[in-house]
């Protein structure tokens, strides 16, 4: 059985229905994920059986010496002494099938790149760290003794995203001999643990470090390279959904008190103007996600709109489907102005929609594709139905390259 086969128990003693609302995505990956009420319940000597739980979660004896055994077997994930890394590793050893490697240390970034290594030109496998990629480690002298000499001289390429640890990046390395390793940044890089690591992995051959954000990229003097997409297989999706409801704008983020007033605020402005739009209001208290809701919906029917939103985490491909059935995005930058691209970027060009935006359009060169994307700025200065019901402008094959996931493996090939 390989790595992502395994049985994951996720012990929860409150009310909480599904394993992702623990671990936000955790059963993309993971299929054979569930959550149990007790320790006991489950058959710890079955091989493919592994457990998440906290410590504090084990408050009488006899649970805490289930913990212990649990340790000792290697089953405990939270544990340096998990047996998870081994099967991990086996699966690295043994993959035949792929050029490309991709490690990930966030469960909401497999289906993103699930999604856009389909059918890409050259063949891709991905895996999800459970959590912290330090739970994996094992000390240099252990991976000598372990692997004796073991090598998977298929992989070509290995792409890390938010995995820092110095030890692993040797592990995998020796892996993977004839791999370019490329350690890559889902944000901006404040954290002075990233930072001293990119120092350190600089002197490396074998390593490339690489930031979505142009800023970083002169700042810590690492490649830069926008968050990419496959144009092949997005575009089919917008084929697909072509014949489908057409919204004229979209947008996806979470709602907390802070975006809940611009929501408010974007909502009532685009009701005005009889623009129909749908909403992803994403909203993780339970609690509070039918009063958000209501609340937003509220605003809605004042104007009669046929306009939607919803409060739940959306899926990635259900996302690309709403991406597809509209004829324009939001997308807001997270921390600044000039923090670099979303992914949101490259979707929206890959599926051929305009974009309105509140990033720095000079900073991030978006000034390139000005005939399909509106600043915040802009907003009060132009028609908005107009804008997003003119005819799209096609941008320069040449501009969009940088955005393409194919291009971006190309680049590492022949660097």
């Amino acid at each position: 059985m390989n790595y992502k086969d395994i049985n994951i128990n996720i012990l929860n003693k409150n009310s909480i229905n599904t394993a992702n609302e623990i671990i936000p995505l955790i059963s993309d990956f993971h299929k054979n994920t569930k959550l149990i009420n007790k320790l006991s319940k489950i058959n710890i000597l079955n091989k493919n059986e592994f457990f998440f739980y906290h410590a504090k979660d084990c408050k009488n004896i006899p649970e805490k010496i289930f913990s212990l055994l649990l340790t000792i077997l290697g089953k405990n994930i939270r544990s340096p002494l998990c047996s998870l890394r081994t099967r991990l590793t086996n699966d690295l050893l043994s993959n035949s099938s792929s050029e490309i490697i991709l490690l990930l240390n966030f469960f909401h970034l497999y289906k993103i790149y699930q999604t856009n290594t389909y059918n890409m030109q050259k063949s891709a496998t991905t895996y999800c760290l459970f959590n912290h990629s330090n739970r994996y480690l094992w000390r240099i002298e252990r991976i000598k003794t372990f692997l004796s000499g073991k090598k998977n001289t298929n992989i070509k390429i290995c792409i890390l995203y938010n995995i820092i640890e110095l030890n692993f990046i040797k592990l995998l390395h020796q892996i993977f001999p004839n791999a370019t390793l490329v350690i890559r940044f889902h944000d901006m890089l404040s954290n002075q643990k990233q930072i001293h690591f990119i120092q350190k992995i600089k002197k490396l051959s074998f390593c490339k470090c690489e930031t979505y954000s142009f800023l970083d990229h002169k700042k810590y003097n690492i490649n830069y390279w926008p968050n990419s997409v496959n144009f092949i297989e997005l575009q089919k999706i917008n084929k697909k959904e072509s014949n489908q409801d057409i919204y004229d704008l979209y947008f996806l983020g979470i709602a907390d008190n802070k975006r809940l007033e611009f929501l408010k605020t974007l909502i009532s402005r685009l009701g005005k103007q009889k623009i129909k739009f749908y909403i992803d209001a994403v909203v993780f208290d339970k609690k509070n996600k039918d009063n958000i809701k209501n609340l937003l919906m509220e605003i809605i029917n004042r104007y009669n709109s046929p306009s939607l939103v919803e409060v739940s985490p959306v899926s990635y491909p259900i996302y690309i489907q709403h991406i597809a059935n509209s004829k324009a995005i939001i997308d807001l930058y997270r921390l600044y102005p000039d923090e670099g691209l979303s992914f949101r970027t490259a979707e929206a060009l890959a599926l051929k929609k305009k974009i309105i935006t509140n990033r720095d359009l000079n900073a991030n060169n978006l000034y390139k594709f000005k005939e399909n994307i509106l600043s915040f700025d802009d907003i009060d200065k132009v028609n908005l139905k107009e804008f997003i019901d003119k005819p799209y402008v096609d941008p320069d094959p040449e501009l969009l390259k940088q955005f393409d996931i194919n291009e971006q493996i190309k680049n590492y090939l022949k660097n």
